[in-house]
């Protein structure tokens, strides 16, 4: 209406809004600038870069307000190290973010940094990535950076339980990078393997958990050396969870014909995996009745069955019986018809054997 806020009012607003910037958010004093922002935030989450497809060696996750420069340092040193390190840059505001590509990056490191600080271990987004990463049983390393005022009630237990590192104003950066850098390489094979089967086994899970997937042959034996390994006088680097468990489980009581049946699968996969093999295969196997026929003629000619044998015949219209009902299940119309046709076939010719025998 006409109404317009006292002075009292503005005060008290511009307290608000300047807690809100110390805090590290942004606040806006029109709708025009709101949409400026949200508009500007989207192009800025479409440029973010998402490694999918390759493993990280870290995921570094942080409070913005308290640690967003020690951060920005630790990647650009672990990076110059020869390490892939992913860590939110802060261009893109937390509501913004896509979690499904964070729990992705995660999935895809094979070491999660924390940076511990009041404002992290207050963060429902920094919060979500430790949880995440703990449900992995991945490697932590967490950086002791500022001092949590009251304790640290909101952390992990798990974290809180773990060997920290410490930073502080008076210990060079360098110093705390090159430890980080002796962690990530610490027994690197058993955690690049770790992330690997964690890989497998959520595509495993998110596929409904087919036998398909599965490790066999060598996989499989590596996976079994891998998970009956033991560590004497320390800790494991990583923890196996227990989505690993059921999948190495799953994989180990794979029986002998299923290992046998997707080592086959692989070798021929170019093969079988062509678009149109089974409508191929279905034309090809037509010509089978075909190659029944000039028996069936020849059988037809013949008065003197003797030298027929009805068990062979017997046998083949079993068979093509069988493959037919293989047909139905594989919805492979070719196939069917050919297998249908080739026992019909010898059904004929014991039928004749039969008659010309004197038996009907």
């Amino acid at each position: 209406g006409e109404e317009e806020f006292d002075e009292a009012a503005i005060n008290s607003m511009e307290n608000i809004i300047a807690r809100i910037e110390r805090n590290g958010s942004v606040c806006f004093r029109d709708l025009d600038s709101v949409i400026d922002f949200l508009n500007q935030a989207e192009r800025q989450v479409e440029k973010v870069e998402m490694p999918e497809k390759h493993y990280l060696d870290c995921f570094i996750s942080y409070g913005r307000k308290n640690s967003r420069g020690l951060a920005a340092a630790m990647q650009d040193y672990l990076v110059s190290e020869g390490l892939k390190v992913w860590y939110d840059d802060g261009l893109v505001p937390m509501e913004m973010r896509h979690f499904d590509k964070v729990n992705r990056l995660i999935e895809q490191s094979h070491n999660f940094i924390f940076i511990i600080s009041p404002h992290a271990i207050r963060s429902e987004y920094c919060l979500r990535e430790i949880e995440y990463a703990l449900k992995l049983g991945k490697r932590i390393i967490p950086v002791l950076h500022v001092p949590v005022p009251g304790g640290w009630g909101e952390l992990p237990l798990a974290v809180q339980q773990m060997r920290m590192l410490h930073f502080s104003m008076d210990r060079n950066k360098k110093e705390l990078f090159e430890e980080i850098i002796g962690i990530c390489r610490d027994e690197q094979d058993y955690v690049v393997q770790h992330t690997h089967l964690t890989r497998k086994a959520l595509h495993w899970l998110k596929r409904g958990k087919p036998e398909q997937e599965l490790l066999y042959g060598r996989n499989r034996n590596d996976a079994k050396s891998w998970y009956t390994r033991t560590f004497e006088n320390k800790q494991p680097p990583v923890q196996i969870s227990e989505l690993q468990r059921s999948y190495l489980e799953a994989s180990f009581a794979l029986s002998f014909e299923a290992q046998t049946m997707f080592i086959l699968g692989r070798i021929f996969h170019g093969v079988t995996n062509r678009r149109f093999f089974d409508r191929f295969i279905g034309i090809i196997s037509l010509a089978n009745p075909l190659s029944l026929l000039p028996q069936l003629i020849h059988v037809i000619r013949l008065d003197d069955l003797s030298s027929v044998s009805s068990v062979t015949f017997g046998i083949f219209a079993f068979l093509n019986a069988s493959f037919s009902l293989v047909g139905i299940k594989q919805k492979n119309l070719g196939m069917f018809i050919s297998m249908f046709l080739s026992m019909l076939m010898n059904l004929a010719i014991l039928a004749l054997k039969l008659i010309k025998d004197g038996g009907l």
